[in-house]
């Protein structure tokens, strides 16, 4: 299966988890709505219009590896809250104005909240991606002549990332009726019910991690074009090995899971064999994400 590959890297990253109030805690690394939303930056798709059924975004097959091991680092920050809105005058001469910092009792300090932001640390990801055949040319001829409309970020827009083309390669899929030793993140719903795992090193478990949408609502901009809201559609818990090449996992995974063998003598790009090489890895064995719940689509 014809597979493209590209590196993310930043010096920060922040994924936000939606269970977090008071602290900004981040997933340790960007959940599959992040990735897609990432590539639909980079070739310039409406905001969240790529979630609608008919797009065949929405139906992208997604796998990431870890590459450094994730770091965090606390940051505290103060958020300040703009949208608080007055009214002057009466009638039909009344407006209203949108103050910052505006207090709603007496005696308060405003709308200033310090909040703690978890910042992730030198960041190095490896995406995988099986598309349909047009978004799939046009993304590889994006990354390969850095033609992109929208800059890359990792979760905030001051959060730049670097995007390095890899290389497009032949994945042979992998039977999955027999326990198989995988790298890169896992899903668990991708996983049979019983023995589904076996380690010979340490691994976390990142619980509640989004990994689809959907079109909530539909409204009109103040210049007339459509805006879509979007609602999370799937959430899942992965298996996150904490060192790449010193923690093995076997894993026996259903049937419809896509898991793809990838040999990296055969490649003819250098950028792909590191830092495996290093290692004297020879071959990845990469498992992909759900799509959504509620419905699947065929990528040839």
């Amino acid at each position: 299966m014809k597979t493209l590959i590209f590196d993310v890297e930043a010096d920060f990253a922040h994924f936000k988890s939606y269970e977090t109030t008071r602290g900004n805690y981040s997933f340790p690394f960007p959940p599959r709505t992040a990735i897609i939303g990432m590539i639909a930056g980079l070739l310039g798709f409406p905001r969240n219009e790529y979630w609608e059924f008919s797009h065949p975004l929405r139906y992208a097959k997604i796998a990431l590896e870890v590459v450094n091991p994730v770091e965090r680092y606390g940051l505290k920050v103060n958020y300040t809250r703009t949208r608080e809105k007055t009214s002057i005058g009466a009638g039909s001469d009344r407006i209203t104005l949108h103050f910052p910092n505006k207090p709603t009792h007496p005696g308060e300090r405003g709308f200033i909240t310090p909040i703690r932001l978890d910042l992730l640390k030198t960041i190095y990801y490896r995406v995988y991606c099986v598309l349909e055949e047009e978004l799939f040319e046009h993304l590889a001829n994006a990354l390969k002549n850095r033609h992109f409309k929208y800059p890359p970020y990792l979760g905030h827009a001051n959060l730049l990332a670097h995007v390095t083309y890899i290389g497009i390669i032949e994945g042979t899929q992998v039977q999955t009726s027999e326990m198989i030793n995988v790298d890169g993140i896992i899903s668990i719903s991708s996983l049979k019910a019983e023995n589904p795992l076996v380690s010979s090193g340490t691994y976390d478990i990142i619980y509640n991690v989004p990994y689809s949408q959907r079109i909530h609502t539909r409204s009109k901009r103040f210049d007339g074009k459509s805006t879509f809201i979007t609602k999370t559609d799937g959430i899942d818990n992965f298996i996150l090995q904490t060192v790449q090449g010193q923690t093995e996992v076997i894993a026996a995974f259903k049937e419809t899971s896509l898991v793809l063998k990838f040999d990296l003598n055969k490649l003819s790009e250098a950028l792909v064999k590191e830092p495996w090489s290093k290692m004297g890895i020879t071959e990845r064995i990469i498992p992909f994400w759900p799509i959504s719940p509620r419905e699947s689509k065929e990528i040839s």
